[in-house]
């Protein structure tokens, strides 16, 4: 399972070159910020969050849309130091009653798990047995969540590889998310590592009324960058920076 940081210097996605112009950009696209109303809950006999949101966005929010739009996507090369460490992500695409959805998961509560609770995308680190990385994607979301994406999902595109640590010459580890869809999704059975499964609407997420700024502390240095608050669910750090890609992917 891949959080939004690795320590507390990776929630910047390693002030290196990219993520220092996502900051400033991130910043540069701060609106006012405005209440945004909320409805609905738990569905039940789902592990699946769903909020149901009104404001529409100008995107076209129909999946079979943005798909051919992020069939263009052309994952972008980004310039690393020596990897020796890799990772994977899974980004599903699903829709609940007519709204296209991401789906995230939330860590499971842990005493002495530094990323206890966070907000991510199933997924984790490639191991041996690993033949690539969207192979390292599909196993971990299986494991994790119970969803065989080889079985019922479809592989749209591949965004930009994230670097987890502080310097883009010395990568501590590189996650390269993959985007799939999913029809229908299927009961899903978490492990260990995993507290729930919350559907995130594409519109909340492309309405940038919706970013809030999040202030927190780096050695001593009080930061502040962007993020989601989704219901009780806190979006930032490396899960925003894929998501970020992917919304500048779908408005083109």
């Amino acid at each position: 399972m891949i959080t939004d940081v690795g320590n507390p210097g990776a929630a910047l996605a390693g002030i290196n070159t990219a993520s220092r112009a996502a900051l400033r950009l991130y910043r540069a696209k701060l609106f006012t910020l405005q209440p945004v109303c909320r409805a609905g809950g738990s569905r039940p006999g789902s592990a699946v969050t769903f909020i149901p949101q009104t404001k529409r966005h100008p995107v076209p929010l129909v999946l079979k849309q943005l798909v051919q739009r992020l069939h263009r996507h052309e994952k972008p090369v980004r310039s690393f130091g020596k990897v020796t460490r890799r990772a994977a992500v899974a980004i599903v695409l699903h829709e609940i009653n007519g709204s296209v959805c991401l789906l995230m998961i939330r860590r499971a509560q842990r005493v002495g798990d530094p990323w206890s609770g966070h907000m991510a995308f199933p997924g984790g680190r490639r191991g041996p047995e690993d033949r690539d990385d969207r192979f390292c994607a599909v196993r971990e979301t299986r494991e994790e969540i119970a969803l065989d994406l080889d079985a019922l999902g479809t592989e749209i595109c591949a965004l930009g590889d994230v670097n987890t640590g502080w310097r883009a010459d010395r990568p501590e580890m590189l996650v390269t998310p993959f985007v799939f869809t999913v029809d229908q999704l299927p009961t899903l059975e978490l492990n260990h590592e995993v507290d729930s499964v919350v559907s995130v609407p594409l519109a909340f997420l492309l309405d940038r009324g919706n970013r809030v700024p999040l202030k927190w502390e780096w050695r001593g240095t009080q930061v502040e960058s962007d993020s989601y608050l989704f219901d009780d669910h806190r979006i930032w750090g490396l899960s925003l920076m894929m998501i970020d890609e992917l919304i500048e992917a779908v408005e083109r």
